[in-house]
């Protein structure tokens, strides 16, 4: 996506005698955990064009796939078309994905400007995030991956909240100038003994990949001359079930 969207926006540029980007900001994208949202999405995608006032019907866009859905127009040999409809069950998945597509009845993702739909940040039943591999829109995505991840991250949390004597919210506090040393344990822990991944530890925080680095950064250079921190991580270990150094 990178390499199409700078050699698209070079080309752009020389033909057009300008300078400076056409997208912003970075590609994105998020795994879609539920059939109900991947419905969502497909009527999103395709009536995008409807609510921009480009044109009047889904149908009438000529970029779009949705004629081809339609029974309107023939597949090109890179598009395929067989997968989608069968999210839309009934005796004719086909039907039933252009009956959902051109319904004049407003969803509520019809409601989502497109940056929300990859900005929000879905919480489980404690209030805290959960890690952005395992998220759709509402729930955690579920396979066995997922579920050992988010286990593993909340195991981190119980415990250090426990040792810690404080409620998990604290953990999201965050004051520029204050350090949050149960958040960084956290973190630090999720990293090196729950082996998650720093993309996935920053997503669950609400932290850009940065700052939780930083914060295992923060961790790791106390350790050799603080050993009070030492004698906690031992013990939220031993809590855990995990072998200490």
């Amino acid at each position: 996506m990178q390499r199409l969207g700078s050699m698209f926006t070079k080309r752009f540029n020389r033909i057009e005698k300008v300078d400076g980007s056409i997208f912003r900001g970075r590609f994105k994208s998020r795994i879609v955990g539920q059939d109900e949202y991947l419905r969502q999405l497909c009527r999103y995608i395709h009536r995008n064009p409807v609510a921009a006032g480009l044109v009047q019907r889904p149908i009438d866009y000529k970029w779009s796939t949705y004629p081809v859905y339609a029974g309107l127009a023939e597949p090109p040999p890179w598009l395929t078309v067989n997968e989608l409809p069968t999210y839309f069950p009934g005796p004719h998945h086909l039907a039933n994905l252009c009956s959902a597509v051109e319904s004049d009845m407003e969803t509520e993702i019809d409601k989502c400007k497109a940056d929300e739909l990859f900005t929000h940040k879905p919480t489980g039943a404690d209030g805290l995030p959960v890690p952005s591999r395992c998220i759709s829109q509402t729930t955690i995505l579920a396979n066995d991956d997922c579920a050992a991840l988010q286990v593993g991250l909340q195991e981190v949390i119980e415990n250090v909240t426990n040792h810690y004597k404080i409620d998990k919210q604290s953990l999201l506090d965050f004051k520029p100038t204050v350090p949050n040393i149960p958040r960084d344990m956290c973190i630090f822990l999720a990293r090196e003994t729950a082996n998650m991944k720093v993309n996935d530890i920053a997503a669950a925080f609400s932290l850009s990949r940065t700052a939780a680095s930083s914060a295992i950064a923060r961790i790791k250079n106390q350790l050799p001359r603080k050993l009070s921190l030492l004698k906690d991580i031992q013990q939220i270990k031993a809590s855990c079930g995990w072998s200490t150094p």
